[in-house]
């Protein structure tokens, strides 16, 4: 009956910091017409990519839960949608789904219609949160930003990717494929980047920290070069 189990997957181990084998991106990109904002507000979008086998049954009604802004790429302006749903997995089970839909804002008189360009669907019990941002970098482009966060004290990762020609590309991770190389096992707990600037951080743990408290962090920026986020800088210092 359920059909994500690998996306929750996919983030717990983004999050432990393994790397992986190739760029890859959470959701689905979409393409579809203009929606009208206020409808977009109140409204769940049919959008595909279901959690759930048909047999499974919606509890209630589908509830948006408020537009966001995502960020401003040049002169277009971005925003998400947040929207709830419950479900009835058996008699004695339910579960809470939200997804995110990430809209682009059309320019001039059209400034009401909102397209929407991508959408995630995830259990609140597996995820905490799914915020995405947009900016434009260095060279122009547009990069789109997916931050996931898992309940307890589980972290947080993120994915990128670019939006500018053609279909949107997964960008790879290859200063984390660097820092894992580097520091073996020391990410632990995810990072953050800001994607606006390009700068980050995370915690680096040796192998004698406990799981609340690394011993490094590791401050950062980045350059995108390609479909590729490379390390620019990086400095060391002590946790407080």
């Amino acid at each position: 009956m359920h059909c994500l189990a690998s996306v929750a997957l996919a983030a717990v181990l983004a999050v432990a910091g393994f790397p992986q084998a190739g760029p890859s991106f959470p959701g689905t990109f979409v393409r579809r017409i203009l929606v009208v904002a206020g409808a977009a507000e109140r409204a769940c979008l049919s959008l595909g990519d279901d959690m759930f086998d048909k047999d499974v049954g919606e509890i209630g009604v589908c509830r948006g839960l408020g537009i966001h802004t995502a960020g401003n790429a040049g002169s277009v302006s971005w925003v998400y949608g947040v929207y709830e749903r419950r479900w009835r997995l058996t008699p004695v089970d339910t579960v809470v789904e939200r997804e995110v839909v990430l809209f682009r804002k059309s320019p001039g008189r059209d400034a009401s219609s909102l397209k929407p360009v991508w959408h995630y669907r995830y259990e609140t019990e597996m995820l905490a949160s799914v915020t995405p941002e947009i900016a434009r970098v260095a060279g122009g482009v547009a990069l789109l930003s997916v931050r996931e966060c898992v309940n307890g004290t589980g972290g947080c990762s993120q994915s990128f990717a670019t939006l500018d020609q053609g279909a949107p590309k997964a960008a790879k991770l290859a200063f984390l494929d660097s820092l894992d190389r580097r520091f073996p096992g020391g990410i632990r707990h995810g990072f953050q980047v800001d994607v606006r600037t390009l700068r980050g951080s995370l915690g680096l743990y040796s192998g004698n920290d406990a799981n609340c408290c690394p011993s490094t962090i590791g401050e950062f920026s980045l350059r995108l070069r390609g479909n590729s986020l490379e390390i620019a800088s990086l400095k060391l210092r002590p946790a407080d």
